[in-house]
């Protein structure tokens, strides 16, 4: 009983080479639970592997790590939980009791870490989202995440859908001008520029926005211009870009390529070489 960390661990890996199951067993449960701070989880999740090896039945050894699990998430041992969820992996059951405790708002918090470190439970965090919550405001930021996720499979119709399904949950000025640009992107994608360039430039004209926006919404504007071969046109965008957005290197460095690519179409050779030197000189290209 007072075995700890290490030690229990290695009374375990006694229990297995001696053949004493039901200590075994015991070990195996008594270093799952252990907390995070405690035990790593790699050698929580070996203790789970090995309670399976020694369980007589192993869908009756899942089902009672179900169910332990559920009561330590009651009793708000969330170390011991989480463990167990990892272990039994996609168990749809423990997927959406995790979630349910967490409420809308924790919900929302946890999907736009998950998306930050690309975590692979992004997708089902929007799902459960909009599905328990649809039209509270935290679950416009998953159903911008399934509306995002369609546009890069280029399937627009599903695209739509989960915008229009969560309309009622856009009550933030950022979730309306993501749902916003989400159009526009999905317009220009398909080759609708000029409804697409009318998309950005209404976006343009919201107060409020930050610099990065306003770069990456007249780059896409020259865009619009661009690919219909309008280079004149397009210039006056990109050129707004290295001129009011310096800050913005990434932006910036893309406005220089395409002014010079624009300069070259237009055949005006001094504008296109004292822009290159110019980009060179600070460092874009």
């Amino acid at each position: 009983p007072g075995f700890r960390g290490e030690a229990l661990q290695n009374y375990l890996e006694a229990c297995k080479l001696m053949g004493e199951t039901e200590k075994g067993r015991v070990a195996a449960r008594k270093l799952w639970l252990k907390t995070k701070d405690d035990i790593v989880e790699r050698e929580a999740l070996s203790a789970l592997e090995v309670g399976l090896k020694l369980a007589v039945d192993a869908s009756e050894y899942k089902e009672a790590l179900r169910k332990e699990a559920q009561l330590e998430l009651e009793r708000g041992r969330t170390g011991a939980f989480s463990k167990a969820c990892l272990f039994l992996k996609d168990d749809a059951k423990l997927v959406k009791l995790k979630f349910r405790s967490l409420g809308p708002e924790g919900l929302r918090r946890r999907l736009i870490l998950s998306e930050e470190k690309k975590g692979k439970e992004a997708e089902e965090l929007a799902e459960f989202l909009t599905e328990e919550f649809p039209k509270d405001p935290a679950a416009s930021e998953g159903w911008l995440f399934l509306a995002e996720t369609s546009l890069g499979k280029e399937r627009y119709r599903e695209m739509e859908t989960y915008l229009e399904e969560g309309e009622d949950s856009f009550q933030r000025l950022e979730d309306i001008f993501r749902r916003d640009e989400l159009s526009g992107l999905a317009l220009f994608k398909q080759g609708k520029r000029e409804d697409a360039l009318q998309k950005f430039l209404a976006l343009l004209g919201q107060k409020g926005l930050a610099p990065e926006k306003k770069a990456a919404l007249l780059l896409l504007a020259g865009d619009c211009y661009f690919l219909e071969k309008k280079y004149g046109e397009a210039l006056g965008y990109y050129q707004r870009v290295y001129v009011m957005y310096q800050g913005e290197k990434a932006e910036v460095g893309k406005a220089y390529e395409k002014s010079i690519l624009c300069f070259r179409a237009l055949g005006r050779t001094n504008d296109w070489a004292a822009t290159e030197k110019e980009a060179k000189e600070k460092g874009y290209l």
